[in-house]
């Protein structure tokens, strides 16, 4: 689309005009009326107006005249919103807005089970949608209008985010009735009505409703628990709330009132068996386990750590397998860098990340902080409402990695490990034969124990020390650090050490040490 077709079309907040970054008026720096370009020719700028700029689409009167409507000098822009009227967000409806739905399972990204309320769920308007469903019961059917959150754009959102080993997902009501849908019912956005032959319905967890014969869309009221609840309306026939699983019909014929599940309270997300794609599944690919290890180290680090192939692939919680977008789709298996970062190696609590390098075996690096950004490193690379999570691959479209094409084990594609670094949509950030990672950053100093260990180089041993009980300072803001010892808190530290018990003694061992001073026992 060209930029003629994008001001006919929709608005634009300009900020350049004509080549020229916008100012505010003739008489600002940089304002220029026109120009002469290469071959001679006057080309008009006027880049007044700025520094911002709200061009109107074109009427065909105004294509015409080769002209448009436009605000100048925009300072501020105020989005007003119209409330949901099918959102639980007034009486006597907010109470059932508290109320929570646990969404997880193995076929999702969260790992523990996640609550959401209900209004949270309403907030997410991005994913709403409302159709006319019709709800057939074999001897009737009935139509209703219904408004909720598209169920798949939801469940492979950041929020939740699904496995690609899902296959069914299912659905248990307050009263502990169950429906098990296939994924593959779950992703169909092609739903109709059979009666009135509306099609391209979706899967929705509706949370209101209304009257298919309603004029206006806009109207509706939200769900309450039955036609006996407070707020219920059977012109809206708004029951089996606050949440109901609404799914369309498949053909005319199509008896979907067994698939309407009202009242849900959980969503759970299975996901099928899945073999393993890690080198220990066969002796070709087991000789790497141990022969190939990863070092993460760097100032931002607790303490560095080095691990094996081996240990890598034993870290099950972290491991996930995902489709990958960059020179075709490929499926990786692999370790969530940033869990194995946070989780398995530590960072250190006072430190502010400046670099993320992952390293490969020819010195060859990528700083990911600095490609992609924090947000992406701990939720993911987004892609649209999905986040594919950056990772060290240790297999490929089901084949363990190996070194290169002259390896053991190797098969069309899976060079370059045993570990790679995979990153979505983005080819140029991925790395082969990892070998290290170097997590920086910048101690943030939130004050010492002591004033006088503020940068000495065993400040941190010292604060050790001293919250084990082992050291105290020589008051209470100073430590002493380069004063002598003497040989009774020589001694004092080496019980602590060891964590023996004082024990009383009566009878006097040397002639320098009273028996009542405090280093005596």
């Amino acid at each position: 689309m060209n930029l003629d077709e994008v001001i006919s079309t929709q608005s634009i907040l300009a900020f350049a005009k004509n080549g020229a970054p916008m100012v505010y008026d003739k008489n600002s720096p940089g304002y220029e009326s026109s120009y002469v370009d290469g071959k001679g020719v006057t080309v008009n700028v006027k880049n007044d107006g700025g520094p911002l700029m709200v061009i109107m689409p074109q009427s065909e009167a105004e294509k015409a005249n080769n002209s448009a409507r436009s605000i100048s000098a925009i300072a501020t822009i105020e989005i007003n919103l119209q409330p949901d009227k099918y959102s639980h967000l007034e009486e006597p409806y907010k109470e059932l807005g508290e109320r929570v739905i646990t969404i997880g399972g193995p076929g999702t990204k969260i790992g523990a089970n996640r609550e959401f309320k209900v209004s949270e769920l309403e907030g997410k308007q991005t994913l709403v949608v409302t159709g006319n469903y019709n709800i057939n019961k074999g001897q009737s059917q009935e139509q209703i209008r219904y408004r909720g959150i598209d169920l798949y754009s939801f469940l492979r959102s950041a929020d939740v985010g699904l496995q690609s080993n899902a296959s069914e997902v299912v659905f248990t009501a307050g009263d502990g009735r169950t429906i098990t849908l296939p994924l593959e019912d779950i992703i169909k956005d092609d739903y109709i009505n059979g009666v009135t032959n509306e099609g391209n319905l979706k899967v929705i967890l509706a949370y209101g409703s209304s009257s298919v014969d309603n004029p206006n869309i806009e109207d509706g009221k939200p769900l309450v628990e039955n036609d006996k609840s407070k707020g219920y309306d059977p012109k809206y026939k708004n029951s089996g709330g606050p949440l109901t699983l609404v799914v369309g019909q498949k053909s005319k014929e199509d008896i979907n009132s067994s698939k309407i599940l009202k009242d849900v309270v959980k969503i759970e997300v299975l996901a099928s068996a899945t073999d393993s794609w890690k080198h220990s599944t066969s002796p070709t690919y087991a000789q790497y386990l141990d022969k190939y290890t990863i070092e993460i180290t760097g100032t931002a680090l607790k303490e560095p750590k080095k691990y094996t192939l081996r240990e890598l692939e034993a870290m099950d919680d972290i491991i996930i397998r995902d489709t990958y977008t960059y020179i075709g789709e490929h499926q990786h298996e692999g370790l969530d860098l940033w869990k194995l970062i946070t989780q398995k190696v530590g960072v250190h609590p006072n430190a502010q990340l400046t670099a993320v390098k992952v390293v490969a075996s020819d010195g060859f690096s990528r700083d990911l902080l600095s490609v992609f950004g924090r947000d992406a490193l701990e939720n993911g690379i987004a892609d649209g409402l999905d986040r594919k999570k950056i990772i060290l691959a240790y297999a490929g479209d089901g084949n363990p990695l190996v070194p290169d094409t002259s390896s053991d084990g190797y098969t069309s594609g899976n060079e370059g490990g045993p570990i790679r670094l995979i990153t979505h949509m983005n080819q140029g950030a991925c790395l082969k034969n990892v070998v290290q990672v170097v997590v920086d950053g910048e101690q943030l100093d939130y004050g010492a124990l002591f004033d006088d260990i503020v940068g000495h180089w065993a400040r941190e041993y010292i604060e050790y020390l001293y919250n084990k009980g082992i050291v105290n300072g020589t008051s209470t803001t100073t430590f002493s650090p380069e004063r002598n010892i003497t040989r009774a808190e020589y001694v004092k530290m080496l019980v602590g050490i060891v964590n023996n018990d004082p024990v009383l003694v009566e009878e006097k061992y040397f002639n320098d040490v009273p028996l009542d001073q405090w280093y005596a026992m």
